[in-house]
C-alpha cells in the first residue's frame, strides 16, 4: 500500500473545493494558488516521512510532482485543464495520459495571521478543512489535511526548463489503463 494513500480523500475534497469553471481570461486576472512565477520546492509529508518534489512552470500552468522514493515516477499536470501525464522510469516504463481535477482560481476567504516556515513568511488560510500557509507570491509552504501535513523544506524561485514538463523524445502517451494508478498526490 502506498504511503501517500492516507491523503487521497482529503486531497480529492480539497481539489474539488478549488475547482473552477471560470473562463481562461478570468484565470489570468485572478489570484493563482501557485503564483505567476516559476519555482521548485520540496515538501516533507508527515506522518509518512516521504519527500514530494514539485516544479512549477507558471507560463503554462504546469506542475511536475515526484515522490522522491527512488522509483522514478512523476506526474505532470496542467492545473487549469486537469490534463495529466504519469511518467514511469523517465518514460522508459511508459507514459500514460489521464484527466485529473482542474484547480481553478484561488479565492481565499479572510486571511489569517503570518507564520514562518523555514526562512519564508506565509499567511494562513482555511480552505474547507485544509489549512494553508501561502507566501505573498502564492506558493503554499504548508498544507495541513486531516490525515497529515506537507511542509516545505526547500524553495527555489527560479525559471524552470520546459523540457521537464514535456514527453521524452520518441515517447507517446497512452491512455491510463485501469490496472495502473498514478501516485495519490496533492495536486
Amino acid at each position: 500500500m502506498s504511503k501517500t494513500r492516507p491523503f487521497a480523500a482529503a486531497i480529492v475534497a480539497f481539489l474539488g473545493a478549488l475547482a473552477s469553471a471560470a473562463p481562461a481570461q478570468a484565470q489570468q486576472e485572478a489570484p493563482r494558488l501557485f503564483g505567476r512565477a516559476d519555482f521548485e520546492l520540496e515538501w516533507k509529508v508527515e506522518p509518512v516521512g516521504i519527500v514530494l518534489s514539485a516544479r512549477y512552470l507558471a507560463a503554462r500552468g504546469l506542475m511536475r510532482l515526484e515522490v522522491l522514493d527512488g522509483q522514478s515516477r512523476a506526474v505532470v499536470r496542467n492545473l487549469f485543464t486537469g490534463d495529466a501525464l504519469y511518467v514511469i522510469g523517465h518514460g522508459q516504463g511508459g507514459v500514460y495520459s489521464y484527466k485529473a481535477p482542474a484547480i481553478g482560481l484561488f479565492q481565499p476567504e479572510s486571511p489569517g495571521e503570518m507564520s514562518q516556515v523555514g526562512p519564508e513568511q506565509c499567511r494562513n488560510f482555511d480552505a474547507g478543512g485544509v489549512s494553508l500557509c501561502i507566501t505573498d507570491d502564492g506558493i503554499p509552504l504548508k498544507m495541513t489535511f486531516p490525515e497529515g501535513t506537507l511542509t516545505a523544506s526547500r524553495l527555489l524561485r527560479q525559471p524552470q526548463h520546459p523540457a521537464m514538463f514535456e514527453l521524452p523524445k520518441g515517447v507517446e502517451a497512452k491512455p491510463l489503463p485501469p490496472s495502473i494508478q498514478p501516485p495519490q498526490l496533492p495536486f
